[in-house]
């Protein structure tokens, strides 16, 4: 019964078995000053990434303060990222800009071993600025566990958003919903 087989029809999961082009990435990170050997440790950091319809620049500046012979760290980083998109048709057009504040502390407990905190702040602007149009924004709050050791490294954080985001006069409808973004 039904309709013969064919390798000519598409299927429901065909899109899981095609390729496409997303984008080319390019990052740098740059150590300005050392922690272990200034008062406090500095670095920038930039991905460029392009793609068909889109391009995006994002750029952090990364904060760190050691304490107690490295086993407390502190950080702190800010991101500025521009995106422009191409709503089709027509030419690349901002679409948002995001402004992210994270923070975080951990604890070397064991040789090789750290425990820690984070705290993240993402916004999202319609805008060049940090002042006009915000759309949204979230508070994510959690635990890190990483292990350091000789060869590679892992790290594994679970960060819940807070019940703080709070709707803009830029916020899509519905967008926020019982606190969260």
């Amino acid at each position: 019964t039904g309709e013969p087989f064919s390798y000519d029809s598409p299927g429901a999961d065909d899109h899981y078995h095609n390729t496409a082009y997303i984008s080319t990435d390019v990052e740098t990170i740059y150590r300005l000053l050392s922690p272990y050997t200034h008062f406090l440790g500095v670095g920038v950091y930039s991905e460029e990434r392009a793609g068909r319809d889109f391009f995006e620049s994002e750029n952090k500046v990364l904060l760190q303060k050691n304490f107690r012979d490295d086993r407390l760290v502190l950080a702190m980083n800010f991101t500025y990222a521009p995106e422009l998109r191409n709503e089709r048709p027509g030419p690349l057009v901002l679409n948002e800009t995001d402004m992210n504040l994270d923070y975080g502390a951990s604890y070397r407990f064991r040789r090789n071993w750290s425990i820690g905190l984070e705290l993240l702040n993402e916004r999202e602007f319609a805008s060049w600025t940090f002042w006009r149009k915000e759309i949204n924004d979230g508070y994510f709050f959690g635990p890190t566990l990483h292990y350091g050791g000789r060869h590679f490294f892992a790290t594994a954080t679970f960060v819940e958003q807070m019940p703080w985001a709070t709707v803009h006069s830029a916020s899509e409808p519905g967008a926020i919903v019982d606190g969260r973004d």
